[in-house]
């Protein structure tokens, strides 16, 4: 990242980039909700955000990236890559030993960039989103229908 771009952990009550949160949730209660209990992680450029990624801990030793979103026109610079690895390096620091992250199977961009990012392959949820969304979703003309996830686990110290 340029010299002007950085990524900061910023507390809950922090001003949130609602623009970019609801990129990848789109239900704001369902975000506040999440939030209260997450590690918050803004990319900046100067002082505006572009970039925002929520870890919530599932218990003391795994998390779950439960949002990440880069505005569209930064994306594909790195910007995601430099929030997760900030994010993988708080993480290690407080004791947590795996994290995990859901998507979808038609989310390609995500899927390249996790597993750029050290995570694997984990399991899949067959016709999850079928089942938990009233529309039917489309992405590079591909139906999502299963929830994929991936795990990222910390070398043994």
């Amino acid at each position: 990242m340029s010299t002007e771009r950085r990524i900061e952990s910023v507390p809950p009550h922090h001003p949130l980039p609602w623009h970019l949160l609801l990129m990848a949730d789109p239900s704001r209660t369902a975000i506040k909700k999440y939030l209260e209990r997450s590690l918050l992680y803004l990319a900046f450029e100067y002082d505006t955000p572009i970039g925002v990624l929520a870890l919530l801990p599932q218990n003391a030793t795994q998390a779950e990236i439960v949002n990440l979103a880069v505005d569209p026109d930064r994306r594909g610079q790195g910007v995601g890559q430099a929030l997760i690895r900030t994010a993988i390096a708080d993480a290690r620091t407080k004791g947590i030993r795996e994290i995990h992250v859901a998507t979808g199977n038609s989310s390609l961009e995500a899927l390249a960039l996790y597993q750029k990012t050290g995570f694997r392959l984990a399991r899949i949820e067959p016709d999850y989103f079928p089942a938990h969304y009233p529309e039917p979703i489309y992405e590079h003309g591909i139906w999502c229908r299963d929830r994929v996830w991936l795990i990222y686990r910390f070398d043994p110290d």
